[in-house]
């Protein structure tokens, strides 16, 4: 417990301090995030979110590290996802191209199913399934790369990436047990809570940014991928298949993500081209409150896994499975050829 509290405190007062410092950096020397015509905000920001963040994770690292000699976490998943980092960060500069970036994700994505992040066995509806360890890879591989985008895509309003990126990481804390992301998980938690903090300030307002939102996504999709692990537990007699309380958590992104790519395509628009179709957008043109539109967002997430825990438990998991996919079909089916 005195470790937790002191990767805790150490998390939040360094990534205050890298807030802070980077964001009075930003303006000073007027780097500040391009307004155009997809913004939903007018005020001006620095994308130093994501960078307060990435810093703050290596630095409560290094310091357990040099100070204990011990790895709080396995440190060889950030050497990987720092390359996520880098991508986002250039991404900022210079906006990257999507292809280069998605070749990059799917880099990212191998590298990580070699170090043990891939669904060679998991839990289904008829018992643990062991599929053939290629297409386990390319299975890993699509959804590492889908959570990723998803995560991105979803960072159009104040707080809403980092609010959801919360509530799955408060949850998989809340729900697992023997999870050897724990501490990772601690620090990115932190860590996050003050960027919320940043993010949602009316002045000196901090954005996450491309080089946060690819990183926190890769995070989150590795957490994704050990919650499928068959060892991991399930506190507070909660067992629902684990691939079924996957969908209860991220339904949200992925459904919209989903939902987004086919309006692109119906408009004959190329899939990672930006645009304000995605729900977010739709909600916030209705109540035209960033956070108003987060709590709508958050409180819709929290109440699916809410209802989904209890079909599951009162209808089994195959009352979990209808519900799962008349939800979706449901958010599918809210779809406009022109926006």
């Amino acid at each position: 417990m005195e470790e937790f509290i002191i990767i805790a405190l150490f998390s939040l007062v360094s990534s205050i301090i890298y807030q802070l410092f980077l964001g009075w950096v930003f303006r000073k020397y007027h780097l500040f995030v391009e307004i155009n015509h997809r913004s939903s905000h007018n005020a001006k920001a620095t994308a130093t979110g994501g960078i307060a963040i990435f810093l703050s994770l290596i630095t409560t690292t290094l310091y357990f590290y040099f100070t204990s000699f011990i790895q709080i976490y396995d440190y060889s998943i950030i050497l990987t996802l720092s390359i996520l980092f880098i991508v986002g960060f250039y991404d900022d500069l210079e906006n990257a191209d999507f292809k280069l970036k998605l070749l990059l994700q799917l880099i990212v994505a191998k590298l990580l199913i070699d170090q043990g992040f891939v669904l060679d066995e998991f839990y289904l509806l008829n018992g643990l399934f062991i599929p053939n360890y290629f297409f386990a890879q390319i299975l890993t591989g699509i959804l590492i790369t889908s959570i990723i985008n998803s995560i991105n895509f979803i960072d159009g309003i104040d707080g809403l990436a980092i609010g959801f990126c919360l509530f799955v990481l408060i949850f998989t804390l809340l729900f697992t047990s023997n999870n050897e992301l724990l501490n990772l998980n601690l620090i990115l938690t932190i860590a996050l809570l003050s960027g919320l903090y940043f993010n949602l300030k009316s002045s000196n307002k901090v954005f996450l940014g491309d080089s946060g939102s690819l990183f926190v996504g890769g995070i989150i999709s590795i957490n994704a991928i050990n919650l499928l692990e068959p060892d991991v537990s399930i506190n507070f007699d909660l067992d629902p298949n684990e691939f079924l309380l996957f969908g209860l958590i991220m339904f949200y992104p992925l459904v919209d993500s989903i939902r987004t790519i086919m309006i692109r395509i119906l408009n004959n628009k190329s899939p990672f081209v930006a645009d304000k179709t995605h729900f977010h957008h739709i909600i916030y043109s209705k109540t035209n409150s960033h956070s108003k539109t987060l709590l709508y967002i958050i409180g819709f997430c929290i109440t699916f896994l809410s209802v989904g825990l209890s079909v599951w438990k009162y209808l089994n998991e195959i009352g979990l499975v209808c519900f799962i996919f008349l939800s979706a079909i449901l958010s599918l089916l809210f779809i406009r050829k022109k926006y």
